[in-house]
C-alpha cells in the first residue's frame, strides 16, 4: 500500500497476458500555449488498455493531460515533468487523452512509445 507515500505504482492483476505494441504518439513540441487538444487510442477486442510514456513534462501548475475511458470518465491527470512509466488500466477498446494547457507557461509535453492491452477474453477468466 502507498498511504502517505508520493509516486506512482503499477497495478497488479492476477496472471493477466498483456499483448505489448510499439505504438509513437505525441503531442506537439513543445505544446502550444491554450491547448485543448485530443487524442484516442483504439484497440478492437481489448478489455485493458495502458499506455506508456516514454517522456513527458508538463508545467507543473498549469497544465494537464488527463487519461480516460470512450465514455470521457477521467481515470487520471497527469501534469509535472515524470519519468517513463505506465499509465493506469483503463476498461474498454478506447483510450481518449487530453491535453489541456493555459497562457503562461509550455514544456515539452508527451512521448507514448508503445501500448499494452488485455483481450475480453483472457480478462474473462477474472
Amino acid at each position: 500500500m502507498l498511504s502517505g507515500k508520493t509516486g506512482r505504482r503499477n497495478p497488479t492483476y492476477p496472471a493477466i497476458d498483456w499483448h505489448t505494441l510499439n505504438y509513437t504518439l505525441e503531442s506537439p513540441h513543445p505544446y502550444g500555449y491554450d491547448m485543448n487538444e485530443k487524442y484516442e487510442i483504439s484497440v478492437p477486442g481489448a478489455a485493458l488498455i495502458r499506455v506508456h510514456f516514454q517522456r513527458f513534462e508538463f508545467a507543473k501548475y498549469n497544465d494537464t493531460l488527463s487519461v480516460q475511458t470512450a465514455e470521457g470518465e477521467v481515470i487520471e491527470y497527469l501534469n509535472s515533468p515524470l519519468e517513463s512509466f505506465w499509465s493506469e488500466p483503463i476498461a474498454g477498446e478506447k483510450v481518449l487523452l487530453n491535453l489541456v494547457s493555459n497562457d503562461k507557461v509550455n514544456q515539452w509535453g508527451f512521448l507514448i512509445d508503445k501500448i499494452q492491452y488485455v483481450k475480453t477474453k483472457d480478462f474473462s477468466k477474472f
